[in-house]
């Protein structure tokens, strides 16, 4: 269940805050479950050693060493385990690809936790009682702001798809 009152204090874990040493598979999922389960229902936040493996296998996550995983295999698996929400697993692999090709997965994956950071304040700041866009007084029951959110994140996941589908258009060609 999200923990809708320590959404204000959530912060993603920084490429600094990442563990120095490799991790095992176990204690990758154990790093999970500590900074982004309160994010997540059960079924949608869980992050499973046949998915890592899988994601392995597609390249969306470079293969592990002597199987330990270290600090870039760890953000690319901090940010699938958001994107996956909203994203297939081939356009998150386009997307990482994309962000590696401009800049170290240090800067990219310091890019998702900004962007990872200001939306969650966002979302704390609405569930807290904040007016947002397009507020009726009237939705006592929220459902006017699901709706709202819904909807967004329907818009969103459009444009993100017409953005990663533009590149592979331009490459046909």
């Amino acid at each position: 269940m999200t923990d809708v009152n320590g959404l204000k204090d959530f912060k993603c874990p920084g490429w600094d805050s990442m563990p120095e040493i490799e991790l095992y598979m176990d204690q990758v999922l154990t790093l999970i479950s500590k900074h982004f389960g309160m994010l997540f229902n059960d079924e949608d936040g869980n992050m499973t050693s046949s998915m890592i493996n899988n994601y392995v296998k597609a390249g969306v996550v470079p293969s592990p060493h002597k199987k330990r995983y270290g600090k870039e295999h760890i953000a690319c698996i901090f940010m699938i385990c958001v994107l996956k929400r909203v994203l297939s697993i081939s356009q998150i692999g386009e997307l990482i690809a994309r962000l590696r090709a401009e800049r170290d997965i240090k800067e990219a994956y310091g890019l998702f936790c900004f962007e990872l950071d200001r939306s969650v304040l966002y979302i704390s700041s609405v569930l807290s009682g904040k007016p947002w866009r397009g507020a009726d007084q009237t939705d006592e029951s929220g459902a006017e702001l699901a709706l709202h959110c819904a909807v967004s994140a329907f818009a969103n996941a459009v444009i993100s798809d017409i953005i990663l589908e533009k590149k592979d258009n331009k490459d046909e060609k």
